[in-house]
């Protein structure tokens, strides 16, 4: 069994940037009508991530079974869903293992860079891309989206613009990374309303903003409606016009929804005395 210490990535955030785009492009090499099978293609990623790390590795059976060995347990990278038939990166990592790519910088780890009105746009297009809508035109628009120009004074990504063609942007970028800020943008939309993330000190859960008290399902069919988050936020005036709201930080705005939430909580129950 593979563990932390033995030097071989037991987790997404151990992968090096050329390991993370090996796998990503032997994955795409299924769709391409290629004669490998996901045991083989994990065999050929382990052989190259153990050459990599400078573990010799001969054509004998003990560094076969080796190999196969390790491959069997890669189900938390790449594994085959048995009910749809299908074979699945299993990215669950909110870490950019990317933050630079010549000239263009990727979303800050966790995504605390992201602001409201840009989390709306990338939900809007992540949906179209999981309909199979014009997929090559909208992984472009989210790939450029999330990574662009790197400000050198700023030391960070330029900020969002909504008028903004960033599949510009996309044309400047492999197809093993646009695939790659997909994956990112999923595993955070995931995370964003099932997990915790760590705010001023504060362990802070939003999936209770996600889901509606009687729901039986954590992540919802028909996710939250953005607009109407926008609206009813902006109507408040705590961050400003409708505009302001969509240059605000996606977790303030968050953060005020799960207070709005605490509070009409609070008062059901005072009601309830």
């Amino acid at each position: 069994m593979m563990t932390e210490k033995s030097g071989f990535p037991i987790r997404w955030e151990m992968l090096t940037q050329k390991e993370l785009q090996a796998i990503i492009e032997m994955f795409n090499s299924l769709d391409k009508g290629m004669d490998f099978s996901l045991l083989d293609i994990k065999r050929s990623w382990v052989a190259l991530v153990l050459k990599w790390r400078g573990v010799s590795i001969k054509n004998t059976i003990d560094d076969m079974l080796l190999i196969d060995g390790i491959a069997k347990e890669l189900d938390w990278l790449i594994y085959y869903d048995n009910e749809n038939k299908t074979a699945n990166i299993n990215y669950d990592c909110i870490e950019c293992l990317v933050p630079r790519f010549h000239g263009l910088a990727g979303p800050e780890n966790y995504g605390y860079d992201l602001t409201f009105g840009e989390y709306r746009k990338l939900l809007v297009i992540f949906n179209e891309i999981s309909q199979g809508s014009n997929v090559g035109a909208y992984m472009d628009m989210l790939a450029g989206t999330l990574y662009r120009k790197y400000d050198k004074k700023l030391k960070r990504r330029v900020a969002f613009n909504p008028d903004y063609d960033y599949t510009r942007n996309a044309k400047r970028m492999p197809g093993w990374l646009k695939y790659y800020a997909y994956l990112w943008f999923g595993a955070f939309c995931q995370y964003l309303m099932t997990s915790p993330f760590i705010i001023d000190g504060n362990e802070i859960n939003f999936s209770a903003i996600f889901t509606s008290p009687d729901s039986k399902n954590t992540v919802p069919e028909n996710f939250i409606g953005m607009n109407s988050i926008l609206f009813s936020v902006a109507e408040s005036h705590v961050f400003g016009t409708v505009t302001d709201v969509d240059n605000t930080q996606l977790f303030r705005i968050l953060m005020k929804l799960v207070d709005d939430k605490n509070r009409s909580d609070e008062l059901k129950k005072s009601m309830k005395l």
